[in-house]
């Protein structure tokens, strides 16, 4: 994420710098990245169910699925800094 924000600033200083930078050579490295991004995407088979796998590695998601289920009622979960 942080190499995101450190190359969009770079790029923002590129083009301010560069006059005769047009509009159309931004939309053409738009599309290009964009294209890069969901070629990268598909070669690494990212899905839905990929990425719900992953959140259920690091979540309680099954937990919070029960107590939904049995519509359990009042304050259920620990604060954050406190509990097992």
């Amino acid at each position: 994420m942080l190499a995101a924000v450190l190359i969009i600033s770079e790029f923002g200083r590129f083009v301010r710098s560069e006059p005769s930078f047009g509009l159309t050579k931004m939309r053409i490295i738009c599309v290009i990245l964009a294209l890069t991004v969901y070629l990268i995407a598909l070669h690494r088979h990212i899905s839905e169910q990929q990425l719900e796998s992953v959140v259920e590695r690091g979540f309680p998601v099954a937990a919070v699925k029960f107590i939904n289920e049995k519509n359990y009622s009042g304050p259920l979960y620990n604060a954050f800094g406190w509990g097992g």
